[in-house]
């Protein structure tokens, strides 16, 4: 009897061990992902405090993070400015450092303290949420709204975004200039601001069991 309460209590002390030992080596990286979702979450602040500025003064609309249907799915958008002159799909990264981009290229490589990492091409993201939105335009019989999209990096300076000219690709800091010195976001081209704000809403995904699954695929896919 006592043999095998020794056997017990030395085996649960060995679980004890080897899960403290794969929770130390686990740790820096749940700590490196809450970084990096504090650093997400306060540069999708600061893009969204911008586009409010320039809403308010034009009496336009914003939305911030809403979820539409995508075919049998979903998809998140970060913020969308809604205009007279029509939408701006706005995706907003957090990545530092230096970013190697090709817009014809899945995936974008950027290196910080010599470390090299891949993301995935932020404008084919974009470019999908856009897809969505016209297809969902396009089914409500909503037509003529012209959809402009363009990709804002809030940690990363423009200096160290290596893509070549002619693409909507900026940092933070360029954001308000791009607004304010871009006659086509103050153009009017007949779309009724408030409608379309409700159209939006009105498809906004609000399920939270659906939202949490495409999370979890994001994340999975993100991680691989």
């Amino acid at each position: 009897m006592e043999f095998i309460l020794n056997y017990w209590y030395y085996f649960v002390i060995a679980i004890i061990v080897i899960a403290v030992i794969i929770f130390a080596f686990q740790l820096p990286k749940i700590c490196q992902k809450s970084k990096l979702a504090k650093q997400g979450r306060a540069g999708e602040t600061d893009v969204a405090a911008i586009l409010k500025g320039f809403a308010f003064k034009n009496s336009y609309k914003v939305i911030n993070d809403i979820t539409i249907p995508l075919y049998d799915t979903c998809t998140q958008i970060d913020h969308i400015l809604i205009g007279t002159f029509g939408l701006l799909v706005v995706e907003t990264k957090s990545h530092k450092g230096d970013i190697y981009a090709n817009p014809n290229d899945k995936e974008w490589i950027q290196i910080i303290g010599g470390k090299k990492e891949r993301m995935y091409n932020p404008l084919m993201q974009n470019k999908t949420h856009v897809d969505a939105l016209r297809y969902q335009l396009q089914k409500n019989k909503v037509y003529k709204v012209p959809i402009e999209s363009i990709v804002v990096f809030s940690n990363a300076h423009k200096k160290n975004l290596y893509l070549e000219k002619g693409h909507p690709v900026i940092d933070l800091r360029s954001l308000k200039h791009y607004l304010n010195n871009n006659e086509r976001f103050i153009q009017d081209k007949n779309v009724d601001v408030q409608q379309l704000y409700d159209f939006l809403k009105s498809i906004e995904v609000t399920d939270k069991k659906i939202i949490k699954e495409h999370n979890k695929y994001v994340s999975a896919k993100q991680n691989k």
